[in-house]
């Protein structure tokens, strides 16, 4: 006598932002875990191939989904092309842009997320919305007492797109449960690995060229890293685990390692000179510098339209000591793949040497 066993069914997930290195690897992690995955993306990054200087990746991803789908967050008219019949959608999708106009983060960010949620609502599928926050909205440690950043701790975000970030974690906690739709929030820390053209890549741009890796002693404060991978594989997990619903986790590895650390580490792989300079005032030099940095990113990005892969606010954050508890995400049963950063720093370096340079 031989058992009938029911088949199981196919998990269908929707990627928003999903040609973006963060979206691109959710995509990448779904598909290998058996899921159908729709790849959801603005119209102007599937016109063109795949583009690592500006983090798009439209070709792999079409490759690896069920199905490709054209919308722009901050068009309600166009989700129309987005199916509801979905049992998770992950909103990766949003303005990541240090020096964008407060109006734009708030239109997109805030209002294009509130209108997507809305739009889901009709769904009689859907088991949770994984909506991308940001480790930053906690705020700079040398104004919060530097002390640990839970995840109960209020959020006091210190530049427009941490707070557009912030408004838009605080709108799906509110607007959701209204809708019958449950949650959950990643805040991811520094996400770095293949893919980055933007925020932790400069981290591994700015040490490729130099003949010296060199830093002020002073860089004592920690910095908080999490590989791309273990941001997707985290945002899974919880959208399964009854756990992670309606829930706020902090997305961050056990990695301890301060600035200073860190260029050993990358002097030591590049096989390069290391350079401990005398302590700086680092913090001052760059608040004393701030109007020639400003002018110098708004002439990037105004005139000649180009993106600053660093800004001011990126470089306030470099001396600060953050300090990210991960204690609630492995409650959970999480487990990193990569859970120390050290780990991961090769083969980010080999990406940049040899993908990123050559403009692959």
């Amino acid at each position: 006598m031989t058992a009938t066993k029911k088949a199981t069914a196919v998990k269908r997930s929707l990627v928003t932002g999903a040609c973006g290195f963060i979206g691109s690897h959710v995509v990448e992690q779904l598909a290998a875990a058996g899921h159908e995955v729709i790849a959801a993306d603005h119209p102007s990054v599937w016109e063109g191939g795949d583009d690592v200087k500006r983090g798009r990746y439209p070709r792999l991803v079409s490759r690896l989904a069920t199905k490709t789908v054209s919308f722009e967050l901050s068009d309600a008219g166009s989700f129309s092309s987005l199916p509801i019949d979905v049992d998770y959608v992950f909103h990766v999708a949003a303005v990541f842009n240090y020096t964008a106009p407060y109006a734009e983060l708030f239109r997109v960010n805030v209002e294009g997320t509130r209108a997507l949620l809305g739009h889901f609502a009709k769904s009689r599928k859907l088991k949770r919305w994984v909506q991308w926050g940001a480790g930053g909205v906690y705020g700079m440690p040398s104004t919060r007492g530097n002390v640990p950043f839970f995840e109960d701790l209020a959020p006091m975000p210190s530049n427009n797109y941490l707070k557009s970030k912030w408004e838009q974690e605080f709108m799906v906690m509110s607007e959701a449960p209204k809708l019958g739709i449950d949650w959950t929030i990643v805040r991811p820390t520094t996400v770095y690995g293949p893919r980055a053209a933007y925020g932790s890549s400069q981290m591994f741009l700015g040490v490729l060229d130099p003949p010296v890796v060199a830093v002020p002693s002073s860089m004592t404060g920690r910095i908080p890293f999490i590989h791309v991978v273990d941001v997707a594989r985290a945002a899974i997990h919880l959208a399964q685990v009854k756990t992670g619903a309606n829930q706020v986790f902090n997305t961050n590895d056990d990695t301890v390692m301060n600035a200073v650390e860190f260029m050993q580490a990358m002097a030591r792989l590049l096989g390069k000179p290391f350079l401990k300079l005398p302590p700086l005032p680092v913090g001052k030099l760059i608040k004393a510098a701030a109007p020639i940095l400003d002018f110098q990113f708004w002439l990037m990005r105004d005139v000649l339209g180009k993106q600053p892969l660093v800004e001011p606010d990126m470089l306030a954050m470099a001396t600060e000591d953050f300090v990210y508890p991960n204690d609630k995400l492995k409650a959970t049963g999480f487990e990193f793949t990569y859970p120390d950063a050290r780990m991961a720093f090769a083969e980010t370096l080999d990406w940049y040497l040899n993908t990123y340079k050559s403009g692959e």
